[in-house]
């Protein structure tokens, strides 16, 4: 599947207006040390990254991939900071 600048553009805005007033909230009291917050925090932001690598590479085996891939990559830009 050839995915084109448009569609991607599209599934972020779709992310972005799906985002519930209290989101501001959660990255708040997430980055204040709630667990509970960054939980809830997580697991969102991993719904809207889910949707847009499987538009993104065409099909949930190649966006589960991505999924697995992600967390990883983002410890070792952290780690690198």
């Amino acid at each position: 599947m050839v995915t084109n600048r448009h569609t991607i553009r599209l599934v972020t805005k779709r992310a972005v207006e799906n985002l519930s007033d209290e989101y501001p909230d959660l990255v708040r009291n997430a980055a204040g040390g709630d667990a509970r917050a960054l939980e809830n925090l997580l697991m969102r932001a991993q719904e809207v990254a889910y949707r847009f690598s499987h538009t993104v590479c065409g099909g949930p085996t190649d966006a589960g991939d991505v999924m697995q891939d992600a967390p990883t990559r983002v410890l070792s830009l952290e780690r690198a900071s």
